[in-house]
């Protein structure tokens, strides 16, 4: 994790849409927030989220974090994801957008095992399936957001995730939602 506030290196505006950070060897996860700064004015508006690192970013937890059903307790949800290639932000954001983990797992992105370890993708996406089909559908929607968790002074990269399509994501934000049944993973 990186200390905040950061410490601040000013660039020429030529270097805003293309610019990386520079990784040491042996560092773990870098997260920068790269902000247009005018002499006379202040800040102008944009800014844009560039991480860092000499290593994907691994995650594991339990489905049921994610989805909370009994039918996928036992089941293990698993990814590596290259910052420069998986994990962008949009312009103007801290976080990525929505996605489906449905599509995440069927393309590969994230790996599904059994409670012995064993690979178990197509069985966990059928309970999906039948639980679409049910009162109460199984889904959830996964993006990666950049906080400052409560007492840390940190900057933090989180995996944050909603039991919910993503297409049905929209609707629910807007009104006055309960995120105690959400997951920061």
């Amino acid at each position: 994790m990186l200390p905040f506030p950061p410490v601040w290196e000013v660039l020429d505006l030529s270097q805003f849409e293309a610019m990386k950070p520079d990784i040491p060897a042996g560092q773990g996860l870098f997260i920068n927030i790269f902000t247009v700064v005018q002499p006379a004015s202040g800040q102008e508006g944009s800014f844009r989220v560039v991480l860092g690192s000499n290593n994907p970013v691994s995650i594991s937890f339990s489905a049921d974090r994610m989805i909370p059903h009994k039918s996928l307790e036992g089941f293990t949800i698993k990814g590596e994801f290259d910052v420069d290639d998986k994990l962008r932000f949009p312009l103007n954001t801290l976080a990525t957008k929505w996605m489906e983990a449905r599509d995440l797992i069927a393309a590969r992105d994230l790996t599904i095992t059994d409670q012995h370890e064993e690979e178990a993708a197509e069985e966990f996406l059928e309970k999906l399936k039948a639980g679409r089909l049910s009162k109460a559908p199984l889904a959830a929607s996964i993006r990666w957001m950049v906080a400052v968790t409560e007492g840390s002074n940190m900057l933090e990269l989180q995996l944050q995730a909603l039991p919910c399509s993503k297409k049905n994501l929209k609707p629910i934000l807007r009104q006055e939602y309960n995120f105690a049944n959400s997951s920061f993973i």
